[in-house]
């Protein structure tokens, strides 16, 4: 027992003095050690929040305050995409394989005063850089989602 906990507290030791840059040197992170994250608010009250996921895309939620009518169910309730800072857009791969025609299409109410979210998955962008993340939520004629800018 007494021996291991000697070796426990060398182990320990050694990674706490190991860990880390040395002082001497300064650690510059690569753009794969800076997540990509931004938030922005609306004069309506919407939000749209980006964060990276694991799976190396990007998460855009949005939150919503009603009343308001959103279509679902086989149509995407938000669709979203980047722009470069040219104003280009960043490429999104279609998905593979057939395509089922669906023809279910739900309205979701969302009463007056309550809100809800809704997200999207797009793609990180792959060269560093500056990126505009907009969207649009699928209502009876399409409304914008506040725009984020982030840094790749």
């Amino acid at each position: 027992m007494r021996r291991s906990l000697v070796v426990l507290v060398a182990v320990v030791a050694a990674l706490a003095t190991g860990c880390g840059v040395p002082a001497s040197h300064s650690a510059t992170p690569s753009p794969s050690a800076t997540a990509p994250t931004g938030h922005a608010t609306g004069a309506d009250g919407w939000s749209t929040a980006v964060m990276p996921l694991v799976d190396g895309e990007l998460q855009v939620n949005v939150t919503v305050t009603g009343p308001l009518t959103v279509e679902g169910g086989c149509v995407p309730s938000l669709t979203a995409w980047a722009d470069d800072a040219d104003g280009s857009l960043v490429p999104t791969p279609s998905p593979s394989g057939s395509q089922a025609h669906c023809l279910a299409i739900a309205l979701i109410q969302i009463p007056a005063g309550s809100s809800r979210q809704f997200s999207a998955d797009i793609p990180t962008p792959p060269d560093p850089g500056t990126y505009t993340i907009h969207g649009l939520l699928q209502t009876s004629g399409g409304q914008p989602i506040p725009v984020v800018t982030i840094t790749v």
